[in-house]
């Protein structure tokens, strides 16, 4: 049986991360039939990475889990400082880009571009930085078959992918944000052996911002099983009212701050017991009213009771590389409701014809307004056709035959 090792930042029951928590249900498919191990670190909050779990090692639901520990949280003073180098975002870099030696100047000096001690400074501060996990891969790399790792922007992968590379799987979960076109992630996405992209639209963003890339990749995505089949009434009814959700990490990231304002608009245009819902850790400031609550944290059952009950999802993120709670919503059959500035959230409504994206208040009011007050036969052919999306584009079977595909291409012998 082959040996797959999966590198995330951060794994476990406790983690409702998107990449995470696609890395986590990966590592659950691929098992039935490969021997897997997780190699991550012992953090499980992704703004400090503080050490919470205590054991180096423990199965999760079958899946052998290595835990390293991270030596120091995210330095955010020092992120800051180097971030403007990182991002070339320099004081000097419009002056300089107005002369033509400015190419000769930045490769003999680094007056725009990191050097690679600024670059390593920037992944350490950002973390989570565990070199003990480094160090194993440099110890244990002809013990696997293939190395699969999840997300570009963090230290795990983006110094651990370089250790591995010539077995190396990468689902770099991009989006079109400043650090994708840092030149620190040049050498990341150049060091892959096979790329695993989730969607067509984060393919050829990638292969527009990169030239040397593998000429190994395909699109992959997730498997979406069928969630529910009779939905419970039993979360709604503790809800005066219908209610719109959102899911996920609650931050001003996601836009979760305009989304909550947007709402407290949209009620004082319209009184009704209609409410928004809040799923997931809170990591501002923001407040419950009497229109707006938040759960918290909330188990996958009472997740999917929440959305099982809700008009709609709303995901008001500009920057998603696949979006699993989308798909979820839409194998529940749920109307999704998502910003018009993300592609790909504005592909699979497109492409599902179900949901609606929206580019201003008044789009999301007016839409608001539709499914609030929309048919049961208009909301039968939605969720229909969003079903049949899911169906055709996110089954378990079709995903791990790609990956089946990569790791007999990473094992066959470099053609030279």
């Amino acid at each position: 049986m082959s040996k797959i090792a999966i590198i995330v930042q951060r794994y476990g029951i406790e983690v409702n991360g998107g990449a995470e928590y696609h890395a986590r249900i990966l590592a659950e498919q691929l098992k039935k039939k490969y021997d897997v191990t997780v190699l991550t670190t012992k953090s499980v909050d992704y703004v400090s990475w503080d050490n919470y779990y205590k054991n180096n090692r423990e199965t999760i639901n079958d899946v052998t889990v290595k835990r390293f520990k991270t030596d120091y949280g995210r330095q955010h003073d020092k992120l800051r400082k180097f971030r403007r180098k990182i991002l070339k975002n320099t004081k000097y870099e419009s002056l300089l880009n107005k002369y033509s030696f400015i190419n000769y100047l930045d490769k003999r000096f680094n007056l725009i571009s990191a050097s690679s001690k600024q670059s390593e400074n920037w992944l350490n501060a950002q973390g989570p930085y565990c070199p003990d996990m480094i160090t194993y891969l440099q110890n244990n790399k002809e013990q696997y078959n293939a190395f699969i790792f999840f997300t570009y922007l963090y230290y795990p992968t983006a110094v651990g992918m370089k250790e591995v590379k010539e077995k190396s799987i990468f689902i770099p979960t991009a989006h079109n944000e400043p650090e994708l076109f840092a030149i620190t992630y040049k050498s990341v996405f150049e060091s892959a052996r096979f790329i695993m992209y989730n969607t067509l639209s984060e393919k050829k963003l990638v292969e527009s911002t990169f030239k040397n890339l593998t000429p190994y990749s395909d699109v992959a995505g997730i498997g979406i099983d069928s969630i529910i089949d009779e939905p419970s009434d039993g979360i709604k009814s503790n809800i005066n009212g219908d209610y719109f959700l959102y899911i996920g990490r609650i931050d001003s990231g996601k836009n979760c701050h305009i989304l909550y304002q947007q709402f407290l608009e949209y009620k004082e245009k319209n009184s009704s017991d209609l409410k928004l819902i809040f799923v997931g850790k809170n990591h501002t400031e923001l407040q419950p009213t009497s229109d707006i609550l938040f759960t918290g944290f909330v188990d996958e059952d009472y997740k999917i009771n929440l959305l099982s009950n809700a008009k709609a999802l709303i995901i008001p993120s500009k920057f998603e590389s696949l979006s699993m709670v989308a798909l979820e919503a839409m194998s529940c059959g749920k109307i999704v409701i998502s910003n018009g500035d993300c592609e790909v959230l504005k592909n699979h409504i497109i492409n599902s014809n179900s949901g609606f994206f929206y580019h201003s208040n008044h789009d999301l009011f007016r839409t608001l307004d539709a499914v609030t007050n929309m048919s049961t036969d208009d909301l039968n052919v939605h969720a229909e056709n969003a079903k049949t999306y899911i169906q055709q584009n996110y089954t378990w079977d079709k995903i791990v035959d790609k990956f089946d595909r990569a790791i007999k291409i990473i094992n066959e012998p470099t053609r030279i």
